[in-house]
């Protein structure tokens, strides 16, 4: 789930373990895990009905995400108008373990302003950057 393993310490492994193994949390995850392996499988799946989602939405990935593959995100940058959007570079599926200031920051910042922050010297960040070739999805 991390892209960086130099980041996964021992109080993480602890942490993550202590969390399964909380009353209801394993069901829950199996329950969880059940329901993807039936969508791959069956090809059943509800995200077509985020089309109907009209909330303002901040979605967060990270590049080496392996578990939300780039075309979910596609999917979702289609189907969910009032999106926006930020990629991180080097990071999994945690953008928020991996990278804990820049995400709260920028999700601080847009609950306050709706949009995400400038970066130093007004350059823009995630898929938005002018060059980038994920632009124009």
């Amino acid at each position: 789930m991390y892209s960086d393993d130099e980041k996964v310490t021992d109080e993480i492994v602890r942490r993550n373990q202590d969390m399964m193994l909380r009353k209801g949390n394993r069901s829950a995850f199996i329950d969880v895990a059940r329901t993807m392996e039936k969508q791959l499988e069956e090809g059943e799946n509800d995200s077509d009905r985020i089309k109907y989602i009209e909330t303002p939405s901040l979605v967060m990935w990270g590049e080496d995400d392996e578990w939300t593959p780039e075309r979910v995100m596609k999917q979702f940058k289609t189907h969910l108008p009032n999106m926006t959007f930020v990629s991180y570079e080097v990071v999994g599926h945690l953008p928020m373990e991996e990278l804990p200031r820049q995400s709260a920051r920028d999700a601080h910042h847009y609950l306050l302003y709706g949009e995400l922050p400038q970066l130093p010297g007004n350059e823009e960040q995630g898929w938005i950057v002018p060059g980038n070739p994920r632009k124009g999805w």
